[in-house]
């Protein structure tokens, strides 16, 4: 649902961002030309959070977080970004319509939603209003799911007619197949959930997207059948259960996620209106985003046979890069969480889950170990194959080193040869500290994938800063200043794209976006970027330009020095030194040793990070 770019600007110009952070942050205290606090994303007791007026942009030097004011809103509140644009610009006055509301798209949406909403209330007339949907209320009666949770859920029965019936109500053939209900094939029409128990799909806004269907014959393939994907629904978006839980969900921060629709609606039924399932398919990186902006805690319960193992695994894969603590439970042999619910209580299955459940790592080991066993070398060596690509996406690396000792406990290898593994493996896996890599030929400070973002942050706050960052640093302030370079002036090739922007950016409109800007750059680039924007530099920009003629001087001395060792080295080996040579490479060396610092150059900020003081 776009939302008019020229809306944007204006809600984006009336909003002092300032103003807005300080709201969430009354500690904010101006500091030069940047305000200063504690940043609200990671604990420290030193502020290392700054907000810069003048560029619309925040950074924090502890833990690398950066944006503008719509993403400091979304990332505080944990709201989509949408919202956070509608929720600032109410506080400032300004109306938002999307230009979405009025388009062609929106009006072909909003009859895929009416279709399924009017097929849900078939089949939920059908399930109690027909002699078909009575084995359906009564396998449901005899699951102990009460009508009250029926109606809840809105759990209906589909007897094959839904298309015919609708078609009275004016829902046309096309409309239910767009919406995913129904496909043609052998000369007639077939209904995704004819025979099955119907349980409507819900999105984050409670509209109807989907629907999943339970045979209620278990030998009945597939048991489980979802309808298909379509404009409006994406499998590996949505939760089952999210919806309906959501308001306990975002209360006491933790889920729980099963496998089965009954195992949800019992798990609500019971008191545990924070269980959500996965629709039948993998646990996906989406679906970690979402449990990741809303909970602290995750517990992930599946099937003990083969395939429910593997499930958890790859779910745990994902919940690594959010910052929830999450276990995984396995349940007793042949026992779905809604027998057990039902048969113990919701009380006791808490406590179950209290008891049987295992840190991730600690489950993880066992599981491989049984996969390929662990007495031999050989055996443990690929357990720590499979282990270590995971422990490398872990960002505490105090967490990172708990784990490794996890490991080496649970596998019986000592944690020295453990740490040592681990160091090889994270070279394979390119997680070597401080690299540099390009992205659309664009090259920027990164760090590997296995680096502690905190670290890395704080690394990148604490290393000086090159002449040619200290330039785009000095012209983010003095953009009208861009036109005076050359490409010639820059060898990194993130700051020269960065310099072009601004230019750009400056000679069409007469002034700058920052944050724009900051957009408009690769991902592995934004936190670069906003640190060079909250900096306050103490230089002019010939200054600047003095400090990058001084690298330049130095590079092609180390360059000329690099050529004249092994000329020098050989001469003297030989017995016969080249006088001429031998004092060009000391004159180098002298040279490169007390070099004759640029103006400026003991200090490039008035504002550093707790990091470099």
């Amino acid at each position: 649902m776009a939302i008019p770019s020229k809306t944007i600007e204006d809600i984006k110009a009336k909003a002092d961002i300032v103003a807005v952070i300080e709201k969430y942050l009354p500690e904010l205290k101006k500091s030069g030309r940047n305000y200063r606090a504690r940043c609200p994303f990671h604990n420290e007791k030193t502020p290392s959070f700054f907000v810069n007026p003048d560029k619309g942009m925040y950074h924090c030097f502890g833990c690398g977080a950066n944006g503008d004011v719509f993403k400091f809103v979304q990332e505080y509140e944990k709201i989509s970004w949408p919202e956070a644009v509608r929720k600032i610009a109410a506080d400032v006055g300004i109306s938002v319509r999307d230009e979405y509301e009025n388009s062609a798209a929106a009006a072909e949406d909003r009859r895929l939603y009416e279709a399924l909403e009017r097929a849900a209330s078939h089949y939920k007339k059908t399930l109690f209003e027909t002699y078909a949907g009575k084995n359906a209320l009564e396998y449901l009666k005899g699951r102990s799911i009460t009508l009250d949770t029926i109606e809840r859920f809105g759990i209906g029965f589909s007897q094959g007619d839904a298309v015919h019936a609708l078609a009275k109500e004016g829902i046309t053939a096309e409309q239910l197949a767009k919406a995913g209900l129904s496909r043609d094939g052998d000369g007639r029409t077939f209904e995704y959930m004819s025979g099955r128990l119907v349980f409507p799909i819900r999105d984050a806004r409670g509209r109807i997207v989907a629907f999943g269907g339970r045979s209620l014959d278990d030998t009945r393939q597939p048991k489980y059948l979802n309808t298909p994907e379509t404009r409006i629904y994406i499998k590996g978006r949505h939760l089952y259960g999210f919806f309906e839980g959501s308001e306990r969900i975002k209360k006491s921060a933790e889920i729980i996620i099963v496998e089965g629709y009954v195992d949800v609606v019992a798990s609500h039924q019971y008191g545990l209106p924070n269980a959500v399932s996965c629709l039948g398919t993998a646990f996906t990186e989406y679906h970690a985003a979402l449990v990741g902006r809303f909970v602290k805690k995750t517990a992930l319960i599946f099937d003990p046979d083969k395939a429910g193992l593997t499930a958890a695994v790859r779910a745990a894969e994902h919940l690594i890069n959010t910052e929830t603590e999450f276990y995984v439970v396995t349940l007793p042999d042949k026992t779905d969480p809604d027998e057990y619910i039902i048969k113990n209580g919701a009380r006791e299955f808490v406590d179950y889950i209290r008891r049987s459940k295992k840190n991730f790592f600690d489950f993880h080991c066992d599981y491989l170990a049984a996969k390929h066993g662990a007495a031999t070398p050989l055996e443990k060596l690929a357990c720590l194959k499979e282990i270590f690509p995971n422990v490398s996406r872990i960002k505490s690396p105090l967490i990172a080193q708990e784990t490794l000792k996890i490991v080496s406990q649970k596998l019986g290898i000592d944690l020295n040869i453990v740490a040592a593994e681990y160091s090889i493996a994270l070279k394979k896996l390119g997680g070597h500290s401080g690299n540099r890599f390009q992205t659309s030929e664009r090259v920027y400070p990164s760090r590997a994938p296995s680096e502690p973002a905190r670290a890395h942050a704080a690394k990148t706050s604490s290393r000086p800063l090159s002449g040619e960052e200290t330039l785009i640093s000095v012209l983010l302030r003095s953009p009208e200043r861009s036109a005076d370079f050359s490409q010639e002036m820059f060898l990194e090739q993130g700051c020269l794209s960065v310099w072009k922007k601004i230019r750009e950016d400056y000679t069409h409109r007469g002034k700058i976006d920052a944050a724009a800007i900051a957009a408009s750059l690769p991902d592995d680039a934004k936190e670069w970027f906003s640190s060079l924007a909250v900096r306050e530099i103490n230089l002019s920009v010939h200054e600047c330009v003095e400090r990058i003629h001084g690298e330049m001087s130095e590079a092609l001395l180390r360059k000329r020095l690099k050529a004249l060792e092994p000329e020098v080295l050989a001469s003297l080996v030989g017995g016969r030194p080249d006088a001429a040579k031998c004092e060009e490479y000391q004159s180098i060396l002298r040279r490169l040793k007390n070099p004759r610092p640029p103006r400026g150059a003991v200090e490039n900020a008035a504002e550093v990070s707790p990091a470099r003081r």
